[in-house]
């Protein structure tokens, strides 16, 4: 399986289950958007996700040099596609695991 599948298989996985916890992933993001500190943050935790993301993709690209910033970009990709789903999810509402698949096809990781 390529690298970019896995994190696209992985993202829906996380979406099993996901009505039960709704209310409180939606109060959660809705606290970390209410202040600066709060909004830096989730870009920090966001930024740990990107790098674990490309620690664990790396080993399935190719040929990869020390400094191919494939495996960043596509942590970068994903969890990019994740904010903007969660951002579209607070203010339209429906289903945040169907905008996440969305956000993750639009991107060349989907």
């Amino acid at each position: 399986m390529s690298a970019d599948r896995a994190v696209v298989e992985a993202f829906d996985d996380l979406g099993d289950g996901f009505d039960a916890i709704s209310d409180q992933v939606r109060e959660l993001a809705t606290l970390t958007r209410s202040s600066p500190v709060f909004s830096a943050w989730t870009l920090q935790i966001y930024l740990r996700y990107e790098d674990a993301i490309a620690d664990l993709v790396a080993p399935g690209f190719a040929e990869l040099a020390p400094d191919d910033p494939r495996p960043r970009l596509l942590g970068a990709l994903a969890m990019a596609s994740i904010q903007i789903a969660l951002d579209d999810w607070l203010i339209h509402g429906g289903s945040l695991p169907s905008r996440v698949r969305a956000a993750l096809a639009t991107t060349s990781i989907g």
